[in-house]
C-alpha cells in the first residue's frame, strides 16, 4: 500500500511544535526544581547563593534602604538606631545650632536604647518594632516609655518628701535698698506669724505658702518672695534639698509630720563675697520610705551601660 507523502509532511509538521514546546516545559521545570534546591541548600548554610549564581549578587543581597532616613547610623546592644531617629530628636531640640547638638543628640540616643533594653531584661516592658529597633516606630511613644521606665527605677529608691517654707530678706539676685536690719525684722516676723500657726496645726504648709505669696509687703526686701514662698521635695537621702547642707540634715532627721525649728541661713554677698545673713526657713517632711535602697537612678544606669556594645557608622 503506497503512503501519501503529502499526509506524511503534514504529520511531521505537527508533531514539531510539539517537541519544542515538551523541550522548553522540560527546561523550565528542570531549572525550578535546581533553584529550589539551592534555596534550600542557601537556607541551611550548606552553600551561598552568592557564589552558586552569578546573579547571586544582584538578586539575593539584602535590600538597600528606601530612603537615606533609614540608614543605620549606630548600633546599641541589639537595637539599630537610625538616620529617622536623628532626625527626630534633633526635630524637638532646641539648641540645633549648637556645634555639639549632633553629638549630644547621639549620647542621648544611646542612653534611651540603654534604658530600654535593660528595662526589657528585668522584665518592666516587653519591647516590639512599634517604639524599637524600626525606623517607623512611634517616636514620642518611645520618649513616654522611657519616663515611665526613668519613674519606676527612680521610686524604688528611699524618699524623704516634703516641703519648705522661706523668707529672703537679702537676695544676691535681686537685693532691695532697704537697711538690712529692718528687712531681717520683717521678715522674721512674717515667717514667725505662719510658723506658729503651722506648729499648732492651724494651717498646712501649703497655706502657709500661700499667705506668704498673697503678702506684697514682703516685695520691699525681696522682689522674688512668690516664688521662694514654699518649694516642695522629693529626694533620696544623699541627695541635696536646699543650698544649706547644715539646714538639709536637720530636715533629714525628721519624722513624717514632724517640723524643723525656725533656721536663718546664711548666703555669700555679692559685691564683698563676706558671708552673712540672708533668710529664714523652716521646714516639714510629709512621708519617707526606708527600704534599704539608696540607689539612684543614675547608679542604676551606670551598671546597665556597661553591659551594652556601642558602635557608630
Amino acid at each position: 500500500m503506497e503512503q501519501n507523502p503529502s499526509a506524511t509532511n503534514n504529520l511531521a509538521s505537527q508533531k514539531q511544535p510539539q517537541q519544542v514546546w515538551k523541550l522548553l516545559l522540560g527546561i523550565f521545570i528542570g531549572i525550578v526544581f535546581l533553584l529550589g534546591f539551592f534555596l534550600v541548600l542557601d537556607h541551611f548554610n550548606v552553600i551561598s547563593l552568592h557564589k552558586v549564581l552569578p546573579l547571586g549578587n544582584n538578586l539575593f543581597s539584602p535590600a538597600l534602604p528606601s530612603s537615606p532616613d533609614q540608614k543605620i547610623i549606630a548600633k546599641i546592644g541589639e537595637e539599630n538606631l537610625y538616620q529617622k531617629d536623628l532626625d527626630t530628636e534633633m526635630h524637638y531640640y532646641p539648641l540645633k545650632n549648637k556645634a555639639d547638638t549632633k553629638q549630644v543628640l547621639l549620647k542621648k540616643m544611646e542612653k534611651d536604647s540603654i534604658i530600654l533594653q535593660a528595662a526589657q531584661q528585668e522584665g518592666l516592658i516587653q519591647l516590639n518594632a512599634s517604639i524599637f529597633n524600626a525606623p517607623g516606630k512611634d517616636y514620642l511613644a518611645r520618649m513616654k516609655k522611657i519616663t515611665e521606665i526613668t519613674n519606676t527605677i527612680s521610686q524604688r529608691q528611699d524618699k524623704i518628701k516634703g516641703s519648705f517654707v522661706s523668707i529672703w530678706f537679702y537676695n544676691n539676685a535681686k537685693p532691695t535698698t532697704m537697711d538690712q536690719t529692718a528687712a531681717k525684722q520683717l521678715a522674721l516676723t512674717k515667717i514667725t506669724a505662719v510658723y506658729d500657726l503651722v506648729k499648732a496645726k492651724k494651717i498646712t504648709m501649703q497655706q502657709a505658702g500661700e499667705r506668704l505669696k498673697a503678702d506684697t509687703s514682703l516685695a520691699q526686701i525681696d522682689i522674688a518672695y512668690k516664688s521662694n514662698a514654699i518649694r516642695d521635695f522629693a529626694v533620696a537621702p544623699s541627695e541635696r534639698i536646699t543650698f544649706d547642707k547644715n539646714f538639709d540634715d536637720k530636715i533629714k532627721q525628721l519624722q513624717p509630720g514632724q517640723l524643723t525649728d525656725l533656721y536663718l541661713a546664711k548666703d555669700k554677698e555679692l559685691k564683698t563675697k563676706r558671708i552673712i545673713d540672708a533668710m529664714y526657713m523652716f521646714a516639714q517632711v510629709s512621708s519617707r520610705s526606708n527600704t534599704g535602697n539608696t540607689s539612684t537612678f543614675d547608679d542604676w544606669y551606670a551598671k546597665k551601660e556597661k553591659l551594652y556594645a556601642i558602635s557608630t557608622y
